[in-house]
């Protein structure tokens, strides 16, 4: 994949073979299975194991893999439930996961998800965090929206 995707970018004939290589060895580290796997967990492992209500609230931690580690703590409570939909509030703080690199900050926000599924069918996020090394700080702000539709 990082070998198709570096050879579009025609950087052999700009940057030299070396560049292309440097491209591809961090796609590779940024895109590798234990990064992609931890990336997804945020929103295919939502749900405690147990049955939930409105009202519950709960606890989860990941992480965030790439060239910005991290840790994520959120705290999910249901809202509302609605047939086979959970709708639920999301509070997160970020934290740094490794020494070097300060990382702070918070996302927030609502998903609805599938019960029978546990995926996640929609979800309005926004995420604002510093990231500070070697003296620099910079300011990190998104926001994430997921539109799906649910499984019949």
């Amino acid at each position: 994949m990082a070998e198709s995707i570096v050879s579009s970018m025609d950087i052999d004939d700009k940057g030299g073979k070396e560049e292309s290589e440097k491209m591809k060895k961090q796609f590779d580290q940024q895109f590798n299975d234990k990064n992609i796997r931890e990336q997804f967990e945020r929103v295919l492992y939502i749900f405690p194991n147990k049955e939930v209500k409105v009202g519950d609230s709960w606890e989860k931690s990941t992480n965030m893999a790439g060239q910005l580690t991290g840790k994520m703590n959120s705290t999910y409570t249901v809202t509302d439930i609605e047939g086979d939909m959970v709708t639920l509030e999301e509070k997160t703080k970020i934290g740094s996961a490794e020494e070097g690199a300060e990382l702070e900050g918070e996302q927030n926000g609502i998903l609805v998800v599938d019960s029978r599924t546990g995926l996640v069918v929609t979800a309005d996020l926004v995420m604002n965090m510093t990231a500070k090394a070697g003296g620099i700080a910079i300011d990190i702000n998104g926001k994430t929206k997921i539109k799906g539709k649910a499984r019949q």
